[in-house]
């Protein structure tokens, strides 16, 4: 029957065909399944996961290496009636410092600016007033000045001038925090490469044997992690700096120090 308005009749049928058709596709589409990106799990229709099979292992490497980088780290400090004062003279006792890192052949790139400072100096005061015939006594905080702290840290690779640069600096008026011994980004980058290498292997041979035991294979890593640590050693804190600047120059010792790493790897098995 053909419909005089707008021709619904002819069409209709074939509409109602291919939405039943579009419906079915459509189960069929669901009932597949699918695979997440960048993991190994596989997701049905039903929510049901299925896993590769896997083995978590680890690995671990450490080596002793001498440091090739010493860091002293220093402070300025300064006082004065006014903040302008307290600069001053702190500015002078800085590059008096600098000026005698750098006679010892450091570089001034080595000389960094750790952080810079001026506050306000107030004292505990017992004060006593005798106002109408009657004593009253009390504790107030009263201004006298103003403090310039500038500190600073200095890296070394000449450790013979290590000594001479602390008794340098004490002799300017600087105070020696402490000093700790570590690695050149690029040294340590060698070494953590080194370990990393190793630990990689020790995590995959230990793979190999748990697959091994149970009559399976390693076929593929599915993932992987690691991390390092390294310890600066010995750190010489600023009382021990004191004492030794009693001698005829200061005594620095360098020891070694523990670089450590550490892998975690998933690998799957058939």
């Amino acid at each position: 029957m053909k419909d005089e308005g707008c021709g619904y009749a002819n069409w209709t049928p074939w509409f109602f065909m291919l939405l039943i058709a579009a419906v079915i596709m459509g189960g069929f589409y669901l009932m597949m399944p699918t695979k997440t990106e960048g993991s190994n799990v596989y997701i049905t229709n039903n929510g049901s996961a299925v896993e590769h099979n896997t083995i978590s292992t680890t690995g671990s490497a450490n080596e002793k290496v001498d440091p090739d980088m010493l860091t002293i780290s220093f402070v300025v400090e300064s006082e004065g009636t006014t903040a302008s004062e307290a600069q001053a003279k702190n500015s002078k006792i800085a590059a008096d410092a600098i000026s005698a890192l750098k006679a010892l052949g450091v570089n001034e790139k080595d000389i960094k600016t750790v952080s810079y400072s001026v506050n306000v100096k107030r004292e505990s005061h017992y004060i006593c007033s005798n106002e109408s015939g009657k004593s009253d006594c009390y504790w107030s905080d009263v201004d006298v000045g103003y403090t310039a702290s500038h500190a600073f840290s200095v890296d070394m690779y000449n450790f013979d001038k290590s000594g001479e640069a602390i008794d340098a600096l004490g002799k300017t008026g600087a105070n020696v925090q402490g000093v700790s011994f570590g690695l050149k980004p690029e040294t340590r980058q060698q070494v953590v490469s080194r370990l990393l290498c190793s630990a990689a292997g020790e995590a995959k041979k230990k793979a190999e044997s748990i697959a091994s035991g149970v009559g399976a294979n390693v076929v593929k890593t599915l993932s992987i992690s690691e991390s390092y640590s390294y310890s600066p050693m010995p750190y010489y804190t600023k009382d021990y700096v004191a004492m030794a600047a009693s001698a005829p120059t200061t005594p620095i010792e360098s020891g070694s120090i523990d670089v450590s790493v550490s892998v975690s790897a998933v690998f799957e098995i058939k």
